[in-house]
């Protein structure tokens, strides 16, 4: 990972080597210590992954006579749902789909800004080993890239910093969250429970950087202070500008859960883990990969859209099936039901399930955190801030939208999921740099306020994926206030355009730093603007994917339970919230649940 972003992904911690893979920007990180002595619990992870991959997944509940079903409902049409009802159709299951918006994907979907072709939801393709996903990325020819490990850091005042120096903020940071990554693998039971990443980040980024200054040569620390002769209150002064730079780096963790550093798990940090292998860019779209996935759906299920269900009535001891009703009347029986809608949609519709859920369920659903991750893209007549002259991202390429607000018209898709932009290279992938990052801004009078900033440039993406677009992630709490603005900037009329002005002038003051700004020249005036809003998205839950909130207990066993939904009942749940736990809150966690749930249903669980 760079500096962060779900929208970057999650590290992954290997305790042979010691080494740190972050899915944020493909920093990786080794740790000058010894390795990890985390075996245990990446033991657990690995296991839970198998467990979930394999047909010997069972209910804890007492085994329930249940005869073979013949038509199974699913409610929702993302990626959860269309993998599942494709294992089903592939043993003759008749198989309905409802779908609340007018299209297959959930928070998968695609429009464009100014004619070049966006992701609304997922970036990022976390983890390329063993992942399902990567495989179709592969199978469809979508392209598919990593950025240089370093980001173009801005400091508190605007002033952007030396690429050395920034390049030591950003190797400082990821050594202490991969501190907190081993401290939480090593013990999360002895952890407090409201203890959070902020507050470890604080206990321990001083310490981290003192160390780092003190091996630091006479000549390193000369650049960094800017002076010839260094004495040691110039070391102590770096000392504390580096730690100030780092903590208001860590900002952009939010962006990665969709919420605030402060508002982390310490204790469940572990299971922001991800997938092993790369953290890649999906610089082709997920298109072909939604094209592919949703095709045995649109082939062999039936489909019906724009069915917003409200009641879902669990099978009776007389042999009559799940009674799902929809909000204008509709009704459906069938002899099972698959929910895959979004964990935020199950905390504001519990009610819907008849009777009641199980008491544990329903803390499940409580317990566990759902971030709010948007985006807004930027598009303008040419890439002014790019000064390389030339695309050399490295490629690999293959053998989330309610209502979105923007200036010309859009599909009925709602907004985004992050999932989690990580960015990684190998040795040999020629990357570079893609992300500009503005730290805690104290220049602005934006209602973000301080909140820290972070934009990728869609021209660095490689060949005819690139564009003159910057892609800026907002979470938790900017997400909501970008939800506010536009609401109270929209226009009374569906049918007029969204008037770009107001969304311009929240980002301009960031957009005004990057190299080459000119406020006359016509090549800095935005051209396109599209904001996606999941965070208003009552059908993606006001938000977009699972996180794991200080202050929660069990946060293992709340997605245990939620993976084991009610068979009893003849109602399942899939989607991210159910994933492996390496997998939680990505497109690939949403595909294997689907995956994992259909089996189940095919072996009798």
């Amino acid at each position: 990972m760079v500096l962060l972003q779900k929208a970057y992904s999650t590290l992954s911690i290997h305790p042979q080597s010691g080494s740190v893979k972050k899915g944020l920007k493909g920093t990786v990180i080794t740790p000058k210590q010894t390795p990890f002595s985390c075996g245990i619990k990446m033991s657990r992870m690995a296991s839970d992954l198998a467990a979930s991959l394999s047909s010997t997944t069972r209910s804890t509940k007492p085994p329930t006579v249940r005869k073979k079903p013949t038509h199974i409902g699913i409610i929702g049409g993302g990626v959860a749902g269309l993998r599942c009802a494709e294992v089903l159709l592939t043993s003759e299951i008749r198989v309905t789909i409802l779908e609340a918006r007018d299209r297959l994907g959930g928070r998968l979907g695609q429009t464009t800004v100014d004619g070049h072709l966006v992701d609304l939801g997922p970036n990022w393709i976390h983890g390329t080993k063993d992942n399902p996903i990567y495989e179709l990325v592969k199978e469809t020819g979508t392209a598919a890239c990593g950025f240089e490990d370093t980001p173009n850091l801005y400091g508190r005042d605007g002033i952007r910093l030396k690429k050395e120096e920034s390049k030591v903020v950003t190797g400082l940071l990821w050594e202490v969250i991969g501190m907190a990554f081993e401290e939480s693998n090593r013990q999360d039971g002895a952890i407090g429970v409201e203890e959070s990443l902020r507050g470890y980040l604080e206990g321990n980024v001083e310490a981290a950087v003192r160390v780092a200054v003190g091996k630091m040569g006479v000549t390193e620390v000369s650049r960094l202070v800017g002076k010839e002769a260094v004495v040691e209150e110039d070391r102590e002064g770096l000392v504390e500008r580096l730690t100030d730079l780092v903590l208001a780096a860590s900002d952009i963790w939010g962006a990665y859960i969709g919420s605030e550093t402060k508002k982390q798990s310490l204790r469940y940090l572990w299971l922001e883990e991800c997938l092993d292998g790369e953290n890649l860019f999906c610089a082709g779209t997920y298109e072909k990969v939604l094209e592919t996935v949703a095709r045995p759906a649109r082939e062999g299920a039936e489909v019906v859209y724009g069915c917003v269900v409200d009641k879902i009535h669990e099978k009776d001891p007389n042999g009559n099936g799940v009674l799902v009703k929809s909000t204008d009347g509709r009704e459906w029986q069938f002899d099972e039901v698959v929910v895959t809608t979004p964990l935020g949609w199950l905390k504001e519709n519990l009610d819907a399930f008849q009777p009641r859920v199980p008491d544990d369920l329903k803390e499940a659903v409580e317990q566990l955190g759902y971030g709010a991750l948007d985006k807004v893209y930027i598009s303008f007549p040419e890439a002014f801030w790019d000064t390389s002259g030339g695309q050399d991202v490295a490629l690999e390429t293959a053998s989330h939208i309610s209502l979105t607000t923007r200036r010309s018209s859009v599909p009925s898709i709602p907004a985004t999921v992050p999932l989690s932009p990580t960015i990684s290279r190998t040795e040999d992938m020629p990357n570079r740099s893609g992300i500009h990052t503005f730290m805690q801004p104290n220049y602005t009078t934006s209602p973000f306020g301080t909140n820290t900033q972070e934009a990728i440039s869609l021209a660095s993406l490689p060949g005819e994926c690139a564009h003159p677009t910057l892609l800026f992630y907002t979470s938790a709490p900017t997400s909501y206030l970008v939800t506010a603005h536009l609401a109270n900037c929209k226009s009374a009329s569906t049918t007029t355009p969204f008037p770009s002005a107001p969304l311009e002038e929240l980002f301009m003051p960031y957009i005004s730093l990057l190299p080459n700004y000119d406020a006359a020249n016509p090549a800095c005036k935005p051209r396109d603007i599209l904001a996606t809003n999941w965070t208003a998205d009552a059908l993606a839950g006001h938000g977009s994917y699972t996180f794991f909130p200080a202050g929660v207990d069990r946060a293992d066993e709340h997605v245990l339970r939620l993976r084991e939904g009610m068979p009893e009942r003849g109602i399942w749940l899939a989607g991210e919230h159910t994933a492996p736990f390496v997998a939680l809150g990505t497109v690939t966690g949403a595909w294997m649940s689907g995956d994992a749930v259909g089996r189940r249903i095919l072996d009798g669980d």
